[in-house]
């Protein structure tokens, strides 16, 4: 049996599909849905084989090739990887009317027998109660990851190596929020890695507390080894996709020993590791922060993965996987 991954993000900023094929590496190949006509002209010749779908952007692919599955009596087994939710709450009419038309696909592809996975508790339960559909969590843990294989070496020190990774726009790098971190760590700046997004603003001119150091690739994060705390805080209510969230970098972080400043926002977040706060840390003075240590968070972070992975190679071989794996 082969795996075959539909995906529109290039393999190398694509660090959950990185992860999933990690546990099946000699199975699994990647698609990129570059031209719909010619990926589904790529996956109309297979027979009894697994496709997993990637986000929003493979749905109408998805719809198509589940109708030539059955009129053709395939047999292909197909498995949606709902990455975020559809949200109404964007501006401007052409955002309406794309978010109408993906949630449209969505309720109707949901309609189809097939297993659907997602990358939290909280989007899984939402899901459930959008679509009446359970949905299988299987977190976005690092390629490389191994259980107890941490590095603590920067947790002590007084000042802390904070840097941010991942998207960068004005959402994720709340400028004054960022400024009040690196003042409560005696004024050291906070490096940035990763690219800014093209439909954002934002800018590092004339910010001199934060570092630029380019975009990064999720198959080598090596440069954490610089760094003991990541950053990862708003000044805003965001939407359900951010509150629910349990990004890859949380994850990536924490493999490196990194100790995590976040948002009480984020909730997911902040309640799975709810047991690695520290209290009384040099942060305090910020509202609706915590600090979580990585060295209290080690053991959950194996049940996790061990979890993860099981609910992975159960939905892949078609057993019964938990709705949940908190």
């Amino acid at each position: 049996m082969a795996i075959y991954h539909v995906t529109k993000v290039p393999l190398e900023k694509s660090s959950r599909v990185l992860s999933q094929l990690n546990i099946f590496p000699d199975n699994s190949h990647v698609i990129e849905l570059r031209s719909l006509r010619g990926t589904l002209k790529y996956l109309s010749v297979l027979r009894g084989e697994t496709i997993i779908f990637h986000q929003q952007a493979s749905l109408v692919c998805m719809l198509l090739f589940i109708f030539f599955n059955f009129i053709n009596k395939r047999e292909n087994r197909v498995i949606y990887d709902m990455h975020d939710l559809v949200i109404f709450d964007y501006s401007g009419l052409f955002r309406r009317v794309r978010a109408c038309l993906i949630y449209v696909l969505e309720f109707i592809v949901t309609k189809f027998d097939f297993k659907i996975i997602t990358v939290s508790n909280g989007l899984a339960k939402t899901i459930k109660k959008r679509y009446g559909r359970d949905a299988c969590v299987v977190y976005n843990f690092p390629s490389d990851y191994k259980e107890n294989n941490f590095s603590l070496d920067f947790t002590c020190s007084e000042n802390k190596q904070i840097c941010y990774f991942g998207i960068i726009d004005e959402k994720r790098i709340p400028v004054k929020l960022f400024k009040e971190v690196s003042e409560l760590n005696g004024g050291d700046n906070i490096d940035v890695y990763g690219y800014i997004s093209p439909v954002s603003n934002f800018s590092f001119s004339g910010v001199e507390f934060l570092n630029y150091k380019g975009e990064f690739k999720p198959n080598n994060m090596s440069f954490l080894n610089n760094y003991n705390v990541l950053v990862f805080v708003t000044d805003q209510e965001l939407n359900l996709n951010y509150k629910y969230c349990m990004p890859n970098k949380i994850f990536q972080a924490l493999t490196y020993g990194m100790d995590i400043l976040v948002s009480d926002f984020f909730e997911e977040i902040v309640e799975t590791f709810s047991e690695a706060k520290e209290e009384n840390n040099m942060f305090d003075s910020i509202n609706g922060v915590k600090y979580l240590r990585a060295d209290k968070m080690s053991k959950k972070l194996d049940q996790l993965f061990i979890q993860s992975k099981s609910n992975f190679i159960s939905v892949i071989l078609g057993e019964n996987a938990n709705a949940t794996t908190g």
